[in-house]
């Protein structure tokens, strides 16, 4: 039945919420139109979670420059768990009085800087400790044809996709027809009781880059 349930993340789940956060929330256009929750040293997830923007990161796709020449440089978005940097483009950085960080997307751009290089740290437990950590809960295989219901608080909604199975006293039992979820994204970070050992590059959707990024074990995800 739907509701609230412990889950584990696999690394193509854990990228759509890394993907929306840098969408909507760590996208310097979206701050100064305050549609953001980013405050500098805000803290939005546990202490577990840090997240970046790395082009220079071997585990994904590196890049030096974006698409108006400039060379990137590597962001920290999230520092055990707090709101440190946000990405700029040349637009959004004249309206700063800060140098761009080299995120701009290929013009005509509406939407701001992206941060195209998200990079997430590994955490010290094995997949399979995260798995044995639930006594009664869901593994997440990934997320599809997700969108944003309230960009401000990152709350996102769509479906389980390609594989979502019950797990009971530590061991997966059985299949689960696919869900919708509706979700507080920031919420979801600040539940994470664990983070995987192992890191993954994953494809962002369309053109927003390569994401690197661990499995995730969250106290309690919502499924509506």
């Amino acid at each position: 039945p739907a509701g609230d349930y412990p889950v584990v993340l696999e690394s193509y789940a854990t990228m759509d919420i890394a993907m929306w956060l840098g969408l909507v929330g760590f996208n310097a256009q979206e701050v100064q139109d305050q549609q953001s929750f980013y405050e500098p040293g805000k803290v939005v997830a546990s202490s577990l979670i840090s997240l970046a923007d790395d082009g220079t990161d071997p585990l994904g796709t590196p890049a030096s420059f974006d698409y108006e020449g400039v060379a990137k440089q590597r962001v920290p978005l999230i520092e055990a768990g707090a709101c440190r940097g946000i990405v700029h483009d040349s637009r959004t950085a004249a309206r700063a009085g800060v140098a761009s960080t080299g995120h701009a997307l290929p013009p005509p751009n509406p939407w701001g800087p992206f941060p195209f290089n998200l990079s997430m740290a590994a955490g010290d437990t094995p997949r399979e400790e995260l798995i044995g950590g639930l006594e009664r809960g869901l593994l997440v295989t990934r997320f599809h044809y997700t969108n944003v219901v309230q960009p401000k608080s990152v709350v996102i909604t769509g479906m389980t996709k390609d594989g979502l199975f019950l797990v009971e006293h530590g061991r997966v039992t059985a299949p689960v027809r696919n869900l919708r979820v509706t979700q507080d994204y920031l919420a979801a970070l600040a539940a994470v009781d664990g983070v995987s050992r192992e890191r993954r590059a994953v494809e962002g959707d369309g053109y927003l880059g390569t994401i690197v990024v661990p499995a995730l074990r969250v106290g309690s995800f919502s499924f509506t």
